[in-house]
């Protein structure tokens, strides 16, 4: 199973929602570790390290700095964006992605949730 950082940006209730429908997936708010108002690059970065996928709200800077590290060969593995919909449909999205990909499928992917 993929395994998960959440970015300090997303609505605990969509934290929340996981864990409950699926308590086994390896996720965590980055606050938890001590990244809270951290560069988004060091978050990617520590993700990396930690072979997670970070899940955010930030379309913005996070996707621009996602495709840099691609581009520059660092390793990625994975970002989701949230997208604005109803927070069941976010869950939903999460575990699907949580319980169907395979670890480093989503490597070098930049994933929007709900799915297109």
């Amino acid at each position: 199973m993929v395994k998960f950082a959440i970015n300090e940006n997303v609505d605990l209730d969509i934290i929340a929602g996981v864990r409950l429908r699926n308590p086994e997936i390896d996720m965590f708010d980055v606050r938890d570790v001590g990244l809270g108002n951290t560069d988004d690059r060091d978050i990617l970065t520590w993700c990396a390290n930690e072979g997670r996928i970070l899940v955010t709200h930030d379309v913005n800077t996070l996707t621009d700095y996602a495709y840099e590290r691609i581009r520059a060969g660092e390793s990625m593995p994975g970002l989701v964006i949230l997208k604005n919909a109803p927070i069941v449909q976010l869950i939903e999205g999460v575990l699907i992605l949580a319980e169907a990909s395979l670890p480093g499928e989503l490597d070098n992917h930049v994933t929007y949730l709900p799915f297109r």
